[in-house]
C-alpha cells in the first residue's frame, strides 16, 4: 500500500508542478486562458482521483503501521508528524474543494474578482503545502524504519 501512496502522490504533485510551470511559461493571457479551459476538466478529476487515493492509501497506512493513536500525540516526534502532516492534508483538502467549485463553475466563464482570488489562492495554498506535506512525510518515513 506504500507503493500505492507513494505514486498517488508524484501523481498529485506532479500534476500541480505541470500546472505550476504552464502559468509561469505561457505568457500569452489568452493562449493561456484557453489551456486552462481546455485541460481543466479532465485535470480535476484525474488529480481528485489521485488525491482521494492518497487519501485512503494514507489511512490505510496509518490503521496498517498502528499509528492512528498517535494522531494528536505531540509530545512524540511520531505523533507530531503525524499530526501536523494530516492538518497539512486537511487544509489541501479544503483549498482544493474551493478550487475545484470555483473551476467547474466557471470553466468558460468570466469569474468574479472573489472567484479569482479564492481560486488563485486556492492553487497556491495547494502548491506550497503539498511541499510541506512530502517534507513531514520524509521526516515520518525516517522514524519508522
Amino acid at each position: 500500500m506504500l507503493y500505492v501512496h507513494i505514486i498517488s502522490a508524484c501523481a498529485w504533485v506532479g500534476g500541480g508542478m505541470l500546472l505550476f510551470g504552464m502559468a509561469v511559461f505561457i505568457k500569452d493571457k489568452d493562449a493561456r486562458r484557453k489551456t486552462y479551459e481546455t485541460i481543466g476538466p479532465f485535470y480535476g478529476y484525474f488529480e481528485s482521483f489521485w488525491l482521494l487515493l492518497l487519501i485512503v492509501t494514507g489511512l490505510w497506512l496509518l490503521f496498517d503501521n498502528s499509528l492512528f493513536l498517535s494522531i494528536g500525540e505531540m509530545s512524540t516526534d511520531i505523533g507530531y508528524f503525524i499530526t501536523i502532516k494530516l492538518l497539512l492534508v486537511i487544509f489541501v483538502f479544503i483549498a482544493t474543494v474551493i478550487h475545484f467549485v470555483i473551476a467547474l463553475k466557471t470553466n468558460k466563464k468570466n469569474k468574479t474578482k472573489t472567484q479569482t482570488v479564492l481560486s488563485r489562492v486556492g492553487s497556491m495554498a495547494i502548491f506550497m503545502l503539498n511541499f510541506a506535506i512530502l517534507w513531514y512525510a520524509i521526516l515520518l518515513r525516517s522514524f519508522l524504519k
